[in-house]
């Protein structure tokens, strides 16, 4: 059959039998015939060997086939590559079936099992991206480009996403080894981009009035999102002011030796400087704390501390509830697995489970200029959770940090806990839409588990609710309810995948319309790369106050890779479109380009070579296509 992606392209697949089978003259035989009716074609494929994925075939059986091969009597055996079986299939001239949505699920346990190996993939996605991208621009101003090291990096980062690693389904000693590929491949990342910075941070003009703080954004579109940075005003009782070019102030908060505050405008992949100062009088605030309500700009969120749940949000620029009343959100919850023989892969059957209400503790809450938190704990079992809902300035998201000190291993006696968390919201008949690698998937909401990258969103025609996250991929959805599984405790292969402590954060997006209109895809990416701050010093610099090195004029297109080329010194650009809506966009780089070229994904070129007058060029893409640029430089 044709596999059709959602971009419109095809794949020719093939879906029959096991994937380790073996070579039994009279199985084989009665198989290939059984095929040939089947698919309409007189050629059938043998996957053989043993172990996963057509694992190395025992002479037993290459010895078989040779017999086979060699009799008149029996059909026709030849050893042949995957490749050239779907080249005769291809070319047989039967009009094969096009299967145009997902063939997943299958083994739904492995979405969640080990979150310690998913929270590690997501942080090597992340950060080498945002690296390579500063590495591209600093590699302009002397820096030079270290594509050996990223490279290393990347195949660390892919080997862990081997179908077992990832998928939490391997031994316990495999999850040792993917943490040390993990930590080499993110302090790469982070020490590369440090020295990106450094590179550009002497070049930026930074005189103003107070200590200078430049901000950068690994993203292609301005931005306004909550920073942390050290302070310049470490552990004093200070008021701060935030000032940026054009003279506007904003408030800052210092909590011990980390300054607090919400970034405006910083431009597409570039910076923007900001200058902090004390204030004897308060600067302003954009959050407020009321008791049991938090409030900014965009929501007015009641929690109630002692059930440890938020009892209703109200969205201030659409001027309507969230929440169903009397209805909770962000609820944790634990379901009891009965878990099955494949427990790591496979999801057992729900036998019970608790909503944990009630019985919360409040911890701490924090009400400053720049921020409003509230922190409280759950307990279950042995096992303690702390939540931290926090509301930024101007930033509209909600965000909910969770600390789960795990200590609920599988016992054969008794069903295994897994834990959730549940989040509704007032819709009427809500789609359910999933972000899949480049795209996104529309799917039934009926509660069954399915898998999904940075967000997952519910609307109906006039509202909806997006809930993002930072390193799961286990969620299902039933009606006008999102959960995102967050913890399980399986125990085969191995019988302690979860045990320990462990953080997340995901964040809840109300937003008037659907996913599209709300520009829910950035705000998956805008959780998942946050902006970064680097105290420095007042000096002069060639470069403005301000800057943004590239930007595409289109808001369904977002930029995944600017990088080096693999075969020269000049740049890669990659971008995809989001929305499933063809568009032509403008490309903008400060950058030296001269001339632009489109390849395919191994950069060989697929397109004429044209020029970028004044650092601009246009594009053009189709729905959810993936597009590659080569940026020749002067």
């Amino acid at each position: 059959f044709w596999w059709q992606s959602p971009d419109g392209s095809r794949v020719l697949a093939y879906q029959h039998g096991h994937y380790d089978l073996g070579v039994e003259e009279n199985e084989l035989e009665k198989t290939a015939v059984g095929f040939s009716k089947l698919a309409g074609i007189n050629d059938y494929m043998r996957v053989y060997g043993v172990g996963d994925h057509g694992g190395g075939p025992t002479r037993a059986q290459l010895d078989t086939a040779k017999k086979l091969q060699a009799r008149t009597d029996y059909p026709k055996v030849m050893f042949d590559t995957a490749k050239g079986y779907f080249d005769t299939a291809a070319a047989s001239g039967k009009q094969f079936p096009v299967v145009d949505t997902e063939l997943n699920p299958i083994f739904e346990g492995c979405y969640t099992t080990h979150s310690d190996i998913k929270k590690w993939n997501r942080e090597c996605e992340n950060w080498l991206v945002t690296s390579e991208v500063f590495s591209s621009i600093a590699s302009n101003y002397g820096m030079k480009y270290p594509g050996d090291e990223f490279l290393q990096s990347w195949h660390d980062t892919c080997f862990n996403e081997f179908h077992d690693i990832l998928c939490g389904s391997a031994i316990h000693g495999a999850y040792t080894y993917a943490k040390q590929l993990r930590d080499e491949a993110v302090g790469q990342a982070k020490t590369t981009l440090d020295t990106s910075l450094k590179t550009l941070l002497p070049r930026i003009n930074t005189h103003g009035d107070g200590v200078p703080i430049v901000v950068f954004n690994p993203l292609s579109w301005p931005r306004t999102d909550a920073v942390a940075v050290s302070s310049p005003f470490p552990d004093e009782d200070t008021h701060v002011r935030i000032t940026d070019e054009t003279g506007a102030s904003y408030p800052g908060r210092t909590l011990g030796d980390i300054l607090c505050f919400t970034a405006r405008d910083v431009p597409a992949l570039g910076y923007k400087v900001f200058w902090a100062s004390r204030s004897k009088t308060p600067v302003g605030s954009g959050v407020s704390f009321d008791g049991p309500v938090i409030a900014n700009q965009y929501f007015r969120v009641r929690i109630d501390p002692h059930l440890g749940v938020i009892t209703g949000i109200f969205d201030k620029l659409n001027n309507r509830n969230v929440m169903v009343p009397r209805e909770y959100s962000d609820v944790l919850q634990i379901l009891l697995e009965s878990s099955g023989e494949m427990s790591a892969w496979g999801l057992g059957k729900f036998v019970g489970g608790d909503d944990l209400i009630g019985g919360s503790e409040v911890v701490r809450m924090d009400a400053g200029p720049a921020k409003a938190t509230v922190v409280f704990d759950h307990k279950y079992g042995q096992s303690t959770f702390t939540q931290e809902i926090t509301l930024y300035d101007s930033v509209p998201r909600i965000d909910i940090r969770l600390t789960a000190d795990w200590r609920e291993p599988w016992t054969k006696d008794k069903p295994t806990p897994m834990l959730k968390a549940a989040f509704r919201a007032d819709l009427k008949n809500p789609k359910a839409t999933f972000e899949i690698p480049f795209g996104s998937i529309e799917r039934p909401a009926d509660g069954h588990e399915v898998v999904a990258q940075k967000w997952v969103d519910i609307s109906d025609a006039d509202y909806g609710l997006s809930l993002l996250n930072d390193s799961k991929y286990g969620f299902d959805v039933k009606g006008n309810t999102i959960r995102i599984s967050l913890l399980r405790s399986p125990n085969r292969p191995d019988p302690t995948p979860e045990y320990g402590v462990y953080e997340t954060t995901y964040s809840m997006y109300p937003h008037k319309g659907d996913w599209r209109e709300a520009g829910t895809v950035r705000r998956g990416y805008e959780l998942n790369q946050p902006l970064i701050a680097r105290v420095t010093s007042s000096h002069s610099g060639e470069l403005p106050a301000s800057k943004s090195f590239l930007s595409i004029s289109a808001s369904n297109v977002v930029v995944t890779a600017l990088k080096k080329a693999e075969d020269d010194d000049n740049l890669i650009l990659r971008f995809y479109e989001t929305n499933g809506q063809p568009c032509i966009a403008e490309v903008h780089t400060s950058i030296p380009v001269k001339f632009v070229a489109e390849t395919d994904l191994l950069e060989r070129p697929i397109g004429p070579k044209e020029p970028a007058v004044n650092g601009a060029f246009p594009v053009k893409a189709s729905k959810y296509a993936i597009k590659t640029y080569k940026l020749y430089l002067r």
